[in-house]
C-alpha cells in the first residue's frame, strides 16, 4: 500500500471520516463532484489495513460496469493485484454470482432459458384471454386490451420492487380493509366543500385513524396505508391552519380522494386497490405459465437471488459469513428488490442492527425511477439501522460557484429531499473551481431550429483542448440538433439508440426472408411483387439495363419475374435456382439455419467452446454454385478497415436481431415463418428493437448526451438544450398510466413528478465544470409557442433573449434538412474496437482461437470474438452442448439432493436439451441416438464417481482474475476439491472422438491435443489467481471423452501438474497474445496449415 498514506492525506476531513470510520452503519451522502468514486477506493484499502480481512470478505456494489471498473482501478493503484480479489459488483452480475458459486440452491430452474419482451408479451396476452368478463383488466378497444401494455409494466415494476404476488396479496388485503373502514369517516369529515370549519372534523379524523389497528406485515420498507395518510394529511392541515387557508387541505384531497358513483368521498385506493388486486392475481398466473415454458426474463435475476436467500437459511448464512463488510455506491438508484439483497446479507443478528454497511448516494442525483429505482430506500436508511452514522460531503471539486447556485436554485424547490427530513443536514455544496467570466449563461432564442443553429454557431469557435457536451432531455432534441452540428463540420460523439428494425441492412434481410417464405408457401405473386425491389439492391450486382428488360419481357408475357429467371443461365438463373433452393430448405431447416443460408454465412463457426471436434456441414436443399451476397456486401475486411462506423453499425444491429430471435419462443423449434410473425408483432405493436449506435469518435468530439445518459460524467463545457416547460417541466408529460399503484406502494415507475424531474434537471447542470449555457425557445418552427422552464424562473440567471436572424440567415437555418440520417462516420477501425477491449477478458477458447493459424488466427478471433459476428451453432456443437448440459444437471442434481439423478431422468434431460438447440428433424433424430448411446456407455462406466462434492460448471467471468496484465475468464466442467490439502483437480467433458493418448497420430489431431493441453493449463492459471481458491494448488487436469470407444472404453487424458512448470511456459504466451489484442493487432505473417505452423506462430510471438 505504497501509494495509501498519500491518497488519503488528501482527503478532506469529511472524506477521512467516511474512510475511518470502518465499523457500523454508515451513510455518506455525497453530492457531485465531491469524490466519492476516490473514497470509496481509499476506504477499502484502509479496512484490509486496519483489519486482518481478506480481500474477498470486502464486496462492492454499483450499478454500472463502467463504475465497478473505475472503483478496481483506483484499488489496483492501492493495494495491486488484491484489488482484483475485492467483490466488486453490478448488482445483476452479484446475482448472476450468487448463483454461479451457489448453483445446488438455484437447481429448480437452473436450466431456463431468457424470454424477449415478445414472447412475454405473448404469454400474457393468452392469459388476458382467459380473464372472465368482469375482472377490471378484461376490457377491450378495438379488439386490443386496454390494460395488457400496462399490466406487463405493472408486473415489472412489481419484480423490481422484489415484491412476491402473495406478498403484493397481503398487502392489497390490509389497504382494502383500511379504505372499507375510513370511508364513511371520510365522508364525514372532508365531504362537503371545504372551508375552515372543516378544520376540527379533519383533526378529529386524524385521531380516528391514529387508533387504527392493522396486522404487522414484515416487509422492509412497507408503510401501512393508513399511516401514510395519516402523516400526509397531518401535514396538510397543519400547512392550512398556519396559513390560515383551505388551499393545502384542497391539494390533499384532490391528491388523495375521489367521489364514488353513488357521490360519497372515498379513498382513490379503492379503485386502484381493485386493480392491483386483479393484477396479484395475473402476476401469479404469469410466473406459473413463465415456469410451465421454463422461461425467465431480465427483472427476475435478484428476485430469484432475494427468494433463495430469504428460504435458505444456510445460504443466507454462508454470504454473511463471507462478506463482512459491505459498501454500496449510488445507493439512491436501488430498487426495492435490491434493497432487499442488501438488507438479507446485512440482517445477521450478531450484527444487532449495526452491520458494518457504507452506502454512499445523493438523493438529490435519483434519477431513475422509470428503471425501478425507490428513492424511499436512502430516505428511509435512517429508520432501518440502528445508530447511523451521517456523514455529509459538501466540498465539490468539479464545478464553479456560479453554476453550483444556479444548480442549488433548481433542486431545492423539491419537497422529497433528505434536507427537508433531516433538520440538522446542510447539502450546500463548496466550490473549489474557481470562476471564470460569463460561467452561466443563459440565452432564449425565437425559435428551435434558431437555437439548434445558434449553439452549433457558439461550438464552432469553441476551445479544442477542452471537454464539450451538449445535454438534452431526451434524444428527440439531440436528433434535431445533430444536423446543425454536421453542417457546422463539427466532430460529435452520440450514442443513439436506432431502431434496429429501420436498419437498411435488416430490411434487406427482412425483403429476403419474406420472398423466400412466400416461394415456400406457393405465394408467387407476392414474391413476384417484392423481387424486383430486392434485385435493384446493388449486392445482388444486376445491372439496371437488365432488370429494365426483364420487367419489361414479364409485362409482354404475362409471366412472373421468377418464371423468366429459372430459364436462364446468367447470374438471374443462379439467383431463381438459389431462392427456390432456400425456401425449399425453409420447409424443413430451423430458422436459425435459414438465415445464415440468407445471410451468406458459412456453416463453419468458431464457437466459444469446444465440446465437438466435429466440422459442420451446409444446409441441405441449397445451390451449390450460388452464396448470397448479402455477407459479402456489408461485412467484409475491407469495409472494417475502410468504414469501420458503418460495419460496426451493421454489425451490432444483427447481432441484436439474432439475440432477440433465440430469446422469442425458446421453447419451440423457429421456422422462417415465425421470423415473418416475429417482425410483423414488432412492427403492429410497435414494439422497438434498439441497438446502440455510436456516431462519431474522435478524440475532440462534442459529446452529445441525454441527462439520464450524463450521470456521473463531467465536461469543462456544458450546454443543456431546449429548457422549456413542456420538455424539461410541470407540462412535460409522459403517457398516463391506466394501472397506478397505491400510495404506500411508491414503485410506479412513470418518473413524472415535479421532485423527478427537478432531480434530471439538476443532474444535467451539475456536468459542468468551468461554464454552462443554457438555452430555450420562445416558439416551435411551426409557430407554436412554449414556455421556459418554470424551474430557472426567478433565479439568479440573466436571460438574454437574441434578436432574429437576418432573411438569409434564416434561410440557411431552414434549408438543413432535419430529417437527415445520422451519418455512420469518423474514426477508424481502432476506434470502433477500443471500446471492446476496455471490458475484455481472455478465455482459453479464445487463447487458442487467437493462436489457431489454421484456421484464421488473429482475423478468426477478431470477427469471431471480438465482434463476434452472429450465426447459428453447428448441429456438431449443439449436440457438444446438450451432452454438456444434461451432465451439468446431473452433477448439479447431486450436489442440490444428495441423491443420483434416476438414468432415465437424465436420458430425459439430453432429449430435452437437444431439443432446445432447435435442429432440423433428421438432425435431431441422429444425434438423439448418438448422444443416448454415449451417454449409457459413459454412465455406466463412471456414474458411481459422481459425488456431491464435485462442483459442476463454475463460471469465474466475476472472479476478477488477473495474471500479468491479462484479465482471464472461463467456465470449468469439473472441480473437485481437497479441502484438507487445498489442491484441485480439474476435468473438461469432450465428445467426438477419443484419442488414444497425448502424441496424436494425424496433423489434426495433434492441433486438437494442443489445444487440450493449453486449455487445461488455462484452467490451472485461472483457479489458482481466483479470488475463490486463491491458496489452491490445482495439481492435475483432465480431458474425459464422453463417447466410448468401439470396445466400449471411456478414455481420459491426464496432466500431473508438476509444480509452476507448464504455467510458466503457458504464461508467456498469454500475456503475448493479451498485449497483441490490447495494441489491437490481429495481423499474421502468412497463413498456416498444419500443427507446425501454429508452434511456429506461437514461438513468433515469443521473440
Amino acid at each position: 500500500m505504497t501509494d495509501f498514506t498519500a491518497r488519503y492525506e488528501k482527503l478532506n476531513a469529511a472524506q477521512r471520516e467516511a474512510v475511518d470510520t470502518i465499523d457500523g452503519p454508515v451513510m455518506v451522502v455525497a453530492g457531485p463532484g465531491t469524490g466519492k468514486t476516490e473514497l470509496l477506493s481509499v476506504r477499502v484499502a484502509n479496512i484490509l489495513k486496519q483489519t486482518d480481512e481478506l480481500p474477498g470478505n470486502i464486496l462492492c456494489l454499483t450499478f454500472t460496469e463502467s463504475g465497478a471498473t473505475a472503483m478496481r482501478e483506483r484499488l489496483a493503484g492501492l493495494i495491486g493485484a488484491d484489488a482484483y480479489r475485492v467483490a466488486i459488483h453490478t448488482f445483476h452480475s452479484f446475482g448472476t454470482e450468487i448463483i454461479n458459486q451457489y448453483a445446488e440452491y438455484f437447481y429448480h430452474g437452473a436450466h431456463f432459458r431468457p424470454a424477449d419482451e415478445l414472447s412475454a408479451y405473448e404469454i400474457l396476452y393468452g392469459l388476458f384471454e382467459k380473464l372472465p368478463h368482469n375482472n377490471p383488466l378484461s376490457p377491450r378497444m378495438n379488439n386490443e386490451f386496454t390494460y395488457l401494455r400496462d399490466a406487463q409494466s405493472a408486473i415489472s415494476d412489481l419484480k423490481k420492487s422484489g415484491l412476491t404476488p402473495d406478498e403484493l396479496l397481503k398487502i392489497v388485503e390490509r389497504n382494502e380493509a383500511f379504505c372499507e373502514w375510513v370511508q364513511p369517516k371520510l365522508q364525514a369529515a372532508l365531504g362537503d366543500r371545504l372551508s375552515k370549519k372543516s378544520f376540527p372534523a379533519a383533526s378529529e379524523l386524524l385521531q380516528d385513524i391514529a387508533g387504527y389497528d392493522e396486522e404487522a406485515l414484515a416487509l422492509i420498507n412497507y408503510q401501512p396505508l393508513y399511516e401514510l395518510m395519516s402523516a400526509s394529511l397531518s401535514r396538510a392541515l397543519d400547512q392550512s391552519m398556519d396559513e390560515d387557508s383551505t388551499k393545502p387541505l384542497s391539494a390533499w384531497k384532490r391528491d388523495w380522494c375521489e367521489k364514488r358513483e353513488d357521490g360519497e368521498l372515498t379513498l382513490k385506493d379503492t379503485k386502484r386497490t381493485a386493480k392491483i388486486r386483479a393484477i396479484a392475481g395475473l402476476y401469479y398466473d404469469y410466473l406459473v405459465a413463465m415456469q410451465e415454458r421454463e422461461l425467465y426474463d431480465f427483472d427476475d435475476m435478484i428476485l430469484r437471488v432475494v427468494h433463495a436467500i430469504e428460504v435458505f437459511d444456510e445460504l443466507r448464512y454462508n454470504l454473511q459469513e463471507q462478506y463482512h463488510y459491505l459498501l454500496v455506491d449510488e445507493f439512491q438508484d436501488t430498487n426495492d428488490a435490491q434493497m432487499r439483497l442488501v438488507w438479507n446479507l446485512t440482517n445477521a443478528s450478531a450484527n444487532e442492527g449495526r452491520p458494518n454497511l457504507l452506502v454512499v448516494g445523493d438523493d438529490d442525483q435519483a434519477i431513475y425511477r422509470f428503471q425501478g429505482a425507490n428513492i424511499s430506500n436512502i430516505l428511509g436508511f435512517r429508520e432501518l439501522y440502528r445508530d447511523v452514522q451521517l456523514i455529509t460531503l459538501r466540498d465539490n471539486y468539479r464545478s464553479s460557484e456560479p453554476i453550483l447556485t444556479t444548480s442549488r436554485e433548481v433542486i431545492t424547490q423539491g419537497n422529497e429531499r433528505l434536507e427537508t427530513s433531516i433538520p440538522q443536514l446542510n447539502k450546500q455544496l463548496n466550490a473549489h473551481r474557481p470562476p471564470v467570466e460569463r460561467a452561466v449563461t443563459f440565452t432564449e432564442y425565437a425559435t428551435d431550429l434558431q437555437e439548434y443553429a445558434a449553439i452549433a454557431q457558439r461550438l464552432a469557435r469553441r476551445d479544442t483542448s477542452q471537454s464539450h457536451a451538449i445535454i438534452a432531455r431526451n434524444h428527440r432534441q439531440l436528433r434535431a440538433l445533430l444536423p446543425y452540428l454536421q453542417a457546422a463540420g463539427l466532430p460529435v460523439r452520440y450514442d443513439a439508440q436506432d431502431n434496429i428494425l429501420d436498419n437498411p441492412m435488416i430490411r434487406h434481410l427482412e425483403l429476403l426472408a419474406r420472398i423466400t417464405h412466400y416461394l415456400a408457401h406457393n405465394q408467387h405473386d407476392e414474391a413476384d411483387a417484392q423481387l424486383p425491389e430486392l434485385l435493384a439492391h446493388p449486392a445482388w450486382e444486376i445491372e439496371t439495363a437488365t432488370l429494365w428488360k426483364l420487367s419489361v419481357e414479364a409485362n409482354q408475357k404475362h409471366l412472373g419475374w421468377l418464371d423468366l429467371m429459372v430459364e436462364r443461365t446468367d447470374r438471374l438463373g443462379d439467383i431463381a435456382s438459389w431462392l427456390i433452393g432456400a425456401a425449399r430448405a425453409a420447409h424443413h431447416q430451423p430458422l436459425e439455419y435459414i438465415l445464415d443460408l440468407l445471410g451468406g454465412t458459412t456453416a463453419e463457426t468458431i464457437a466459444d467452446n469446444e465440446m465437438s471436434g466435429d466440422e459442420a456441414a451446409p444446409v441441405a436443399g441449397t445451390s451449390e454454385l450460388f452464396v448470397s451476397p448479402f455477407k459479402a456486401y456489408y461485412f467484409t475486411v475491407d469495409h472494417l478497415e475502410n468504414d469501420p462506423a458503418r460495419y460496426a453499425q451493421f454489425l451490432y444491429a444483427l447481432r441484436t436481431l439474432r439475440a432477440h430471435i433465440r430469446e422469442y419462443r425458446p421453447d419451440q423449434v423457429l421456422t422462417l415463418h415465425d421470423f415473418i410473425e416475429f417482425i410483423d408483432l414488432h412492427h403492429s405493436l410497435k414494439i422497438a428493437i434498439n441497438s446502440t449506435n455510436t456516431y462519431g469518435l474522435s478524440a475532440d468530439a462534442i459529446e452529445l448526451l441525454t441527462a439520464h445518459k450524463a450521470k456521473g460524467l463531467e465536461f469543462d463545457d456544458v450546454s443543456v438544450i431546449s429548457l422549456n416547460d413542456d420538455v424539461w417541466g410541470e407540462t412535460a408529460r409522459g403517457r398516463a398510466r391506466l394501472i397506478r399503484f397505491p400510495h404506500n406502494l411508491s414503485i410506479d415507475s412513470s418518473g413524472d413528478t415535479t421532485d423527478e424531474k427537478l432531480r434530471l434537471l439538476y443532474v444535467a447542470l451539475t456536468r459542468a465544470k468551468q461554464t454552462l449555457h443554457l438555452s430555450a425557445h420562445a416558439a416551435l418552427e411551426t409557430g407554436k409557442a412554449t414556455a421556459l422552464v418554470g424551474y430557472l424562473a426567478g433565479g439568479g440567471v440573466v436571460i438574454d433573449q437574441v434578436d432574429a436572424p437576418s432573411a438569409s440567415r434564416l434561410l440557411a437555418i431552414e434549408e438543413i434538412d432535419w430529417r437527415g440520417s445520422l451519418a455512420a462516420a469518423g474514426g477508424n477501425r481502432d476506434d470502433i474496437l477500443r471500446p471492446i477491449i476496455e471490458r475484455y477478458k481472455l478465455s482459453a477458447t479464445h487463447l487458442n482461437n487467437f493462436l489457431d493459424v489454421t484456421r484464421g488466427g488473429p482475423e478468426t478471433f477478431l470477427l469471431h470474438n471480438l465482434l463476434r459476428f452472429p450465426a447459428a451453432m453447428s448441429p456438431h456443437a449443439a449436440y457438444g452442448s446438450a451432452i454438456h448440459a444434461t451432465l451439468q444437471r446431473a452433477h448439479q442434481h447431486l450436489r442440490a439432493t444428495g441423491k443420483r439423478r434416476p438414468i432415465e431422468d437424465i436420458f430425459g434431460d439430453f432429449e430435452s436439451s437437444l431439443r432446445e438447440c432447435h435442429l432440423s428433424d433428421l438432425d435431431f433424430d441422429y444425434f438423439l441416438t448418438r448422444g443416448s448411446d454415449a451417454l449409457n456407455g459413459f454412465l455406466t462406466a463412471r456414474y458411481e464417481s459422481f459425488n456431491n462434492e464435485q462442483i459442476a460448471e463454475r463460471n469465474f467471468s466475476g472472479q476478477g482474475v488477473q495474471v500479468g496484465e491479462a484479465l482471464l475468464t472461463g467456465a470449468i466442467d469439473l472441480i473437485e476439491v481437497n479441502e484438507n490439502d487445498k489442491t484441485i483437480t480439474v476435468t473438461d467433458y469432450k465428445t467426438g472422438r477419443a484419442s488414444s493418448g497425448w502424441q496424436g497420430k494425424t496433423d489434426l489431431e495433434r492441433i486438437k491435443l494442443h489445444h487440450y493441453r493449453q486449455q487445461l493449463i488455462f484452467y490451472k492459471l485461472l483457479l489458482e489467481h481466483s479470488r475463490e481458491y486463491a491458496g489452491y494448488t490445482v495439481i492435475q487436469g483432465r480431458i474425459e471423452y464422453v463417447e466410448p470407444t468401439s470396445s466400449g472404453r471411456i478414455v481420459t487424458l491426464d496432466i500431473d501438474f508438476d509444480g509452476s512448470r507448464e504455467t510458466d511456459e503457458l504464461l508467456p504466451l498469454i500475456s503475448a497474445v493479451w498485449q497483441r489484442i490490447m495494441d489491437l493487432d490481429f495481423t499474421t505473417d502468412k497463413a498456416g496449415t498444419t500443427y507446425k505452423d501454429i508452434l511456429a506462430f506461437e514461438d513468433g510471438l515469443l521473440t
